[in-house]
């Protein structure tokens, strides 16, 4: 059982994301580069203009893109990915 303060992230929003990231194969230069981590780039996932999303932070090695994380749009996530490790 999740502990209480995890959060699971609904399947239709799994689904979503999934769909979105499998068009980085053909779109991964879409994606801004994370000012903290150069080598990494980020796009911004939005089910409608204007709403709430997530941000895929990946990398390309070789001809393969790497999705590294997903964070909330209502995250400071540049913030979280600079305290990862590297």
């Amino acid at each position: 059982m999740p502990e209480p303060t995890a959060r699971i992230m609904p399947i239709d929003t799994f689904g979503f994301l999934r769909v979105a990231i499998a068009k980085l194969d053909n779109v991964y230069f879409a994606g801004k580069a994370v000012p903290t981590r150069p080598k990494l780039s980020y796009i911004i996932i939005r089910k409608r203009k204007g709403g709430y999303g997530h941000v895929a932070v990946y990398e390309l090695i070789g001809d393969v893109v790497h999705v590294l994380n997903f964070y909330h749009t209502a995250q400071d996530w540049q913030n979280k990915l600079q305290n990862e490790p590297q």
